[in-house]
């Protein structure tokens, strides 16, 4: 059939004209985004003076830009300006906390700084929210820095630092040298075996965050059991955390069953990673298996793409597994992520990846063209470089200016929008999203990131509307604790505290919130309370909080309830109770940044207690431990009239006498 030149140039304007709505292309950047793509081109051409000036710049503007924190903590490292590293990193934990790349760069630039009891706190905290493997890894680490605290030399090869033995495998994005042909078998504990039917079952209804708590539960039974880190590697695959799924999947090769599968994973992962050549050494190891649990099909697809080499059938077939060497717990992984997608006959179902905390992305079978470019933006994403992600997504769409991978273009530029701080072109991305697939999975996420896009632009009479009309649309969706929690937030900012209170309680009732959220939730209803004046209700919220926070080996708002209780009871003038509150605080959360906010509570209380001795040590102990802070100044002048009226009190008792 001929087809008209008219009808090419109107196909034509079509496209261009999906694509321009789509992204604005005229849109404003915002002068935050400037500076920040400037410092970081800076940076990257080696010009630090410049790129410094213009990280401060966006600070100025937005003084919780954790990146930027971030970025400055980089630049002082590499200058060898630790102390000034630490605080960067100290504040970008503050407004991004739990971020386990600021943890791991503040424990080692602690350990560079020669403070290696605070190397010890940060990598003990790092431990807590890591892999066994991981953790093992960390503890060499820990009694190593624990000998340099006893003055014995450095091990070898730490003279060159500790950052090269800080991280373990993983948080380098290194898989550890494997062996494939020496793998033997490991012996199964029946107690083990018997805990494992939980973790499969775990897995096979989809629930990653139980099955990892499942696999832990297996772990304290038998340490290093293989089956169990290969269904942690499945999980953490499942949640986009490919360096911990190496460490699991390597841990996991002696599995009879699972081995080959651990093996074939790896390999997959070190393909995405681009490192071709480790990548066919693992998939050859798993073909070289009896094990049917992944696609050897794909296997061999992978070794040729990769190393260019045709695999023989015979090695593509699998053998049957022997009887004998069958676990008890063992059952088809019918539910794996990978090999479930790459059987789908659909092969544009999106595939969530997540990219923080709360974020997730959509891509397509990594196995398509679009798939393949989805995950190439996705990546760039996770590595900070939004720019060349954002031109991806606009190209997948002019490609795909319809259908499944259409709406997935649309959303993950929200999302990168979002994340960049843009929220009016975020607005616009989700916007759309919902106008062209209303029925989508993701269209009640979407309708939430817009609401919160008018929340984070001050618009709280907006939001507040937004957030209770996704409540009432969406009264079964897993957000809708979330949306609670951001309704309050838009009340608090209204100074609507009674209805924040309200919505605050409904977002604790549900089953969702985590004991993050938990600890959270109670600090901002303490926080409303204490708006109303309701001091006593206040104080048992935040104390809520805390004992959450404490019994989950939670960080996040428990040193900021300690503080908002002895600040209510100092304001109650309880000064006792503010006093044992600031001092639980001070010494149990050392590097809180109110920590010298603290200790100058702390020894005015003691002064008004008439305890000068004590406030006198308190003031000296502020002024060397936080010589440059604005409540150590101020303690140089309590310091001497202290003296002066301890002195003074003195004569005056001994004129009496």
């Amino acid at each position: 059939m001929r087809i008209s030149r008219r009808h090419v140039t109107a196909a034509a304007v079509c496209v261009a004209l999906a694509y321009a709505a789509a992204f604005g292309a005229g849109a404003d950047e915002s002068g935050e985004y400037i500076h920040y793509r400037l410092a970081v081109q800076y940076k990257n051409e080696k010009k630090v003076d410049l790129a410094v000036e213009e990280f401060r710049k966006v600070l100025a503007a937005y003084p919780d830009h954790y990146n930027s924190y971030m970025q400055l903590a980089e630049i002082y490292r590499s200058r060898g300006d630790y102390k000034l590293a630490i605080y960067n990193l100290q504040r970008a934990l503050v407004y991004n906390p739990g971020w386990s790349k600021a943890q791991f760069m503040l424990a080692e630039s602690f350990a560079a700084d020669g403070q290696f009891d605070r190397a010890v706190r940060e990598y003990q905290h790092c431990q807590s929210n890591s892999d066994p493997a991981v953790k093992d890894s960390l503890q060499h680490v820990i009694n190593g820095l624990i000998n340099r605290m006893k003055g014995a030399p450095p091990a070898a090869g730490a003279r060159q630092g500790e950052r090269a033995a800080a991280q373990p495998a993983a948080a380098k994005g290194q898989t550890p040298a494997a062996q494939p042909s020496a793998a033997q078998p490991a012996k199964l504990d029946p107690r083990a075996e018997e805990a494992m039917k939980k973790v499969i079952s775990l897995h096979e209804q989809g629930k990653t965050d139980e099955m990892l708590v499942a696999v832990r539960e297996v772990l304290a039974i038998q340490p290093n059991h293989p089956g169990a880190y290969y269904y942690g590697g499945l999980g953490r695959m499942k949640k986009n955390e490919l360096d911990k799924a190496k460490i699991n999947f390597y841990k996991a090769i002696q599995h009879p069953v699972y081995g080959g599968a651990a093996y074939y994973y790896l390999g997959v992962i070190l393909g995405q990673e681009g490192n071709k050549a480790e990548a066919v050494k693992y998939l050859r190891a798993a073909l070289n298996t009896r094990s049917a649990d992944f696609d050897r099909n794909e296997a061999a697809r992978l070794i040729e793409q990769y190393g260019g080499q045709k695999v023989p059938a015979e090695m593509i077939a699998a053998q049957p597994a022997a009887p004998d060497q069958t676990p008890a717990a063992a059952k088809p992984d019918s539910a794996d992520p990978r090999t479930a997608a790459a059987a789908s006959p659909e092969k544009y179902a999106p595939i969530e990846i997540r990219i923080d905390s709360m974020l997730t992305m959509m891509t397509v079978d990594t196995l398509t063209d679009a798939g393949q470019k989805l995950l190439k933006a996705i990546r760039a994403v996770t590595d900070g470089r939004y720019d060349e992600a954002l031109r991806e997504f606009k190209n997948v769409l002019a490609e795909n200016t319809s259908g499944p991978v259409a709406a997935q273009c649309l959303y993950n530029a929200g999302i990168c929008y979002y994340r960049l701080r843009l929220y009016k072109d975020a607005e616009n991305q989700f916007q759309l999203f919902l106008d062209r697939f209303p029925s989508h999975k993701f269209a009640p996420r979407a309708q939430f990131f817009k609401a919160c896009t008018y929340q984070e632009r001050s618009d709280y009479a907006v939001s507040e509307k937004l957030f209770r009309k996704f409540i009432q649309d969406n009264r079964a969706h897993e957000w809708v604790g979330r949306a609670y929690e951001r309704l309050g937030d838009s009340y608090a900012d209204l100074e609507q505290h009674k209805k924040a209170i309200d919505a605050y309680t409904q977002a604790l009732a549900g089953n969702g919130p985590t004991p993050t959220d938990r600890v959270i939730i109670n600090y901002k209803l303490g926080v409303s309370c204490a708006a109303l004046g309701d001091n006593g209700r206040a104080i048992n919220y935040f104390a809520a909080a805390v004992e959450i926070g404490e019994k989950n080996g939670v960080y996040v708002r428990v040193p900021d309830s300690y503080y908002k209780i002895a600040d209510l009871n100092f304001k109650q003038k309880d000064f006792s109770t503010a006093l044992d509150y600031y001092k639980k605080v001070t010494r149990k959360y050392p590097a809180f940044q109110e920590t010298p906010w603290g200790l100058f509570q702390i020894a005015g209380i003691q002064r008004g207690m008439k305890l000068y001795r004590e406030a006198v040590e308190t003031y000296k102990d502020l002024m060397q431990r936080y010589p440059d802070d604005y409540w150590a100044k101020q303690a140089q002048w309590k310091l001497e009239d202290t003296v002066w009226e301890h002195e003074y009190r003195q004569g005056a008792a001994k004129a009496k006498e």
